[in-house]
């Protein structure tokens, strides 16, 4: 297999790495696979991409660095997207996780920006108690839910 850089492969050479659109997004962690270094990051899906960038605004405080047919979000030790599509809220699934340093105190302050944790009862295991569970090693982890529907998760580890 003779495997040549592509135009994505070349610019994470450079220390840029090109996404959708064509965006520029500095390259922090690199990942090697066939020769080939990249940075993944979430695509989050809206339905309306004007209440998703409210929403991230308000309620985490994240304001896009890039603000057009989708949203670019760079937290500085994450990047994520957010696009417009018809399946938004569809997946039943985690699409992010949130690791949080002071778990409590960053609860705290979703709560109070209106953010919802949501309750799940899947047997002794797996029971949140005021939208939190925590594991028998300490480790709490909420669940919540975007303007779109899209589940994401907050915890105090990976």
């Amino acid at each position: 297999m003779n495997l040549q850089p592509t135009d994505y492969e070349s610019a994470a050479l450079t220390g840029l790495s090109y996404g959708p659109g064509q965006r520029r997004v500095p390259v922090k962690t690199l990942c090697t696979v066939y020769k080939m270094e990249f940075r993944m990051y979430p695509q989050l899906p809206a339905s309306d991409l004007a209440r998703a960038r409210t929403w991230y605004s308000e309620k985490l405080g994240l304001e896009p660095v890039e603000d057009g047919d989708e949203l670019f979000y760079d937290t500085g030790s994450a990047a994520f997207g957010v696009y417009p599509s018809d399946h938004a809220g569809t997946n039943h699934a985690t699409y992010a996780r949130l690791v949080v340093a002071d778990f409590d105190t960053a609860r705290a302050e979703m709560l109070s920006r209106g953010v919802v944790f949501e309750e799940y009862d899947l047997g002794e295991d797996f029971r949140t108690v005021d939208g939190v569970l925590v594991s028998p090693d300490g480790e709490k982890t909420a669940w919540f839910k975007d303007s779109e529907g899209n589940i994401l998760a907050m915890g105090s580890s990976i």
